[in-house]
């Protein structure tokens, strides 16, 4: 008997990103998805959508059917949106990525290609997917209203501020057609009356003068904008009265300066400057650079100098009010506060200096103990041990220093390494001349964060029993996977690296290390690739999903 088997086959179809064509009338808005159709074990995908910012602006993404994270990033200026997302199930089938709303903005008769301009798609065993691309487009069908809103008046109060300090915007702003915010410096302010809307900006942190970005948005659907950016305020530094801390031996006379810095137009100067007369005393007072008159007293036997100084003229910048000679009478190790109980500054005008007073110390050096100079950590980064493999060196140091000791010789050298699972006086080897050094590494258990950067303190010991614990070692100890730096391998750590390769800020601007960040290679690689991209995402996801070992 002949037996005919029919047999049919199939192709599978190829994965393909969709949007579709929409026509919308001005200042309206539509809800698009963007479909990854036919796919198999999905698990992420990353999509540059680009689009004519002066037809279209992206308003609102929403996630789609990918239930690990979503993650997306939109730059109406420059017409693009960027989006990432993850499934550590996988998804398979017809997969809606995300839903988008798109709003007109341009005139009538304009149109806007709405473009897959690049994706990355792959599956839940780190493989790339391949795909094809449906793009849409995007016109609009009727026109309204064109007038922009108008600003007639921008106040700021105070004009002058210190650094970060909070400055009040009251702005006048009118439109026909109603205005529907008003914001200075992406700050948004409140309406407090008929066409008045008031709020408070921070000010820069660095001193110069500064423009005030207003921009008045009216309630057609073409959200009309006017931008006003005259209005302008001055950051000034507050002037500080300063004296630095002096170190001496016994018997030692020490000149240091008495400054004021950031001053302005400063005509007039007055201190009453305290200290311990057990400790120091002060044995001369010079004449600094106001030139008019310069007047002092100094009390030795109670601690205190008051002086004066004027300068018709006005002097600023950094101005110094005195140099003062300072001996020590006091035992080694002895310690004097050098005290501002009181000042007055004035300018030309007659008007009150606002200023700080930074006051100082007095020390008397101790007998001399060992030295330690020149400490290391080679390399200064490491990563915790957990056992998994990781690109070679990158879990190991050398901690090094140089020892001397001025009166005597080196009996040994220890360094504390508790804090990164060693020895609290791990002895360090004597390799040659002053030179002292061991190798380590740093064990899981010892986590404590945020204080990643570990001071390991060098405590070194002399033939008379001198002992220099003052110095220690900074090493920076590292999680693999924590990304984010918070001393945890969790969801937070793929949201941060999501959130870089979508462009978003701060993370785009502070990208994770490649050191914490690579976790996984190609194929699932333990070394990592030497990148951070979705794949380590993907990676960290899984582990705090119980579905592989920690990175």
């Amino acid at each position: 008997m002949l037996m005919l088997i029919s047999i049919s086959l199939v192709a599978a179809s190829e994965t393909t990103i969709c949007i579709d064509d929409y026509s919308v009338k001005p200042g309206n808005t539509i809800t698009a998805p963007i479909m990854i159709n036919d796919t198999v074990n999905m698990g992420g995908c990353e999509i540059n959508f680009t689009y004519d910012p002066t037809v279209v602006h992206v308003t609102d993404v929403f996630r789609g059917d990918l239930r690990y994270s979503f993650k997306f990033n939109v730059n109406n200026g420059s017409g693009w949106m960027r989006a990432n997302a993850l499934d550590v199930d996988g998804r398979g089938g017809n997969v809606t990525f995300a839903y988008i709303d798109l709003t007109a903005v341009g005139d009538e008769g304009d149109t806007s290609p709405l473009n897959i301009a690049s994706a990355n798609i792959f599956d839940i065993n780190y493989t790339e997917i391949s795909y094809t691309v449906d793009n849409g487009s995007f016109a609009i069908i009727s026109a309204n209203d064109t007038t922009p809103p108008e600003i007639t008046s921008v106040v700021l109060d105070p004009a002058v501020v210190a650094p970060n300090g909070s400055v009040n915007v009251i702005v006048t702003a009118t439109d026909d057609s109603g205005i529907a915010s008003v914001t200075a410096d992406s700050v948004v302010l409140a309406l407090v009356a008929n066409d008045t809307y008031e709020g408070t900006i921070t000010a820069a942190g660095a001193p110069g003068t500064y423009n005030v970005t207003v921009v008045a948005t009216d309630a057609s659907n073409n959200s009309n904008v006017a931008t006003d950016n005259g209005a302008m305020y001055e950051v000034r530094l507050p002037a500080t009265l300063y004296i630095e801390d002096v170190v001496a031996i016994p018997g030692e006379n020490v000149t240091v300066p008495i400054t004021v810095f950031d001053a302005v137009n400063m005509s007039v100067c007055e201190i009453n400057f305290t200290y311990d007369l057990t400790v120091v005393r002060m044995t001369d007072v010079i004449r600094g650079d106001l030139r008019y008159s310069f007047k002092f007293n100094v009390n030795n036997d109670s601690g205190w100098m008051r002086a004066n100084a004027l300068d018709v003229e006005g002097l600023s910048g950094n101005v110094t009010f005195a140099y003062v000679t300072l001996t020590a009478v006091g035992n080694k190790s002895d310690v004097s506060e050098m005290d501002f109980g009181d000042s007055r500054l004035l300018d030309v005008s007659f008007k009150e200096i606002t200023h700080i007073r930074r006051n100082g110390t007095f020390s008397i050096l101790p007998n001399v103990r060992p030295e330690v100079t020149n400490v290391s950590a080679t390399p200064d980064t490491i990563l915790y041990d957990n056992d998994r493999p990781r690109t070679p060196g990158t879990n190991i140091t050398s901690l090094s220093a140089r020892v001397t000791d001025a009166d005597g010789s080196i009996t040994a050298v220890t360094i504390n390494l508790s804090s990164i699972g060693g020895s609290p006086a791990q002895p360090m080897e004597h390799v040659s001349g002053d030179l002292w050094a061991v190798t380590t590494n740093a064990t899981e258990g010892v986590i404590n964060a945020p204080d990643f950067i570990h001071q390991l303190t060098v405590t070194a010991t002399d033939d008379d029993g001198g002992i220099n614990d003052s110095v220690s070692i900074e090493l920076t100890v590292l999680k693999r996977g924590d990304a984010n730096g918070d001393g945890l391998v969790d969801v937070m750590d793929v949201d941060y690296i999501s959130n870089y390769v979508a462009g978003l800020e701060p993370e785009a601007s502070n990208p994770p290390g490649v050191l914490v960040g690579d976790v996984v290679g190609e194929a699932g690689d333990p070394v990592g690739d030497g990148v951070v991209d979705m794949m380590d995402a993907l990676y960290i996801a899984m582990y705090t999903s119980g579905m592989v070992e920690e990175p």
